[in-house]
């Protein structure tokens, strides 16, 4: 799941952010262009993908002028219920879901 993109910004730029700073995304494709960062800016996202995935992204940047950048955190998680799950003899014992997640700091 770590090749999905990790915002609405990026997922609209196919992802070729890597020159672009300002983004609170930065801390997952581009962490040096927080940098440059001169607002705070926070970011939230979720995508229902191919068969009823969850794929949920949330980030945050706060320029830190006396570090001359900004510290930022991101959080993605991946997620999938409804998957019908059997027991060794092939019997349906009912449904599972499962969860993915990643967390960064820059």
């Amino acid at each position: 799941f770590l090749t999905l993109p990790a915002g609405p910004r990026s997922a609209g730029a196919a992802e070729a952010l890597t020159a672009v700073s300002g983004d609170a995304g930065s801390t997952w494709l581009n962490p040096s262009a927080l940098a440059r960062q001169g607002w705070p800016e926070a970011s939230a996202a979720h995508h229902v993908w191919i068969a009823g995935m969850g794929y949920q992204t949330l980030s945050y940047a706060q320029p830190v002028p006396r570090l001359g950048g900004a510290a930022a955190v991101h959080v993605l998680s991946l997620s999938k219920s409804g998957i019908p799950s059997y027991d060794v003899s092939g019997v349906r014992t009912g449904d599972v879901s499962v969860w993915r997640g990643s967390a960064g700091l820059a």
